[in-house]
């Protein structure tokens, strides 16, 4: 279904958003959906669920399999750079590949790791979608 995240999340502004990461996941996109929540049990085997937020966190995970040295740079400078995503501090907009969205997004990943051989190559990142651009 064809904007399904957008269906529950709010129109956000992204800190950042000069300009967009576009590069498209050369593999597998994977969203993950959750809860914050948090399960009881109790001794009669009756279960309390604790839900902190009725909002859902979306996840996705963009993994590519080669990137020229220009896309593994942008990708880096925009984790790297304070005033673009500054690691996970900062959001910034990210276009769907498959949904007609801009989502806005914070990296997710503690880290960024690159190999370098022949080609420059970040094998995936991990986007914590808070929101999405108002069309």
């Amino acid at each position: 279904m064809a904007g399904l995240m957008a269906n529950y999340l709010p129109v956000k502004s992204a800190d950042y958003s000069a300009t967009q990461l576009t590069i498209a996941p050369q593999n597998i996109l994977q969203e993950q959906v959750s809860f914050n929540q948090k399960s009881f049990n109790f001794d009669d085997e009756s279960v309390a669920i604790l839900t902190r937020s009725t909002t859902p966190i979306f996840k996705v995970t963009v993994q590519w399999d080669v990137l020229t040295a220009t896309e593994a740079n942008t990708i880096l400078d925009f984790y790297c750079d304070p005033l673009k995503a500054k690691g996970k501090a900062r959001s910034i907009e990210w276009p769907h590949p498959v949904d007609p969205y801009t989502y806005i997004v914070h990296f997710w990943d503690d880290s960024m790791a690159r190999e370098i051989r022949y080609l420059h190559s970040i094998k995936q990142a991990t986007l914590k979608v808070i929101g999405y651009k108002a069309p």
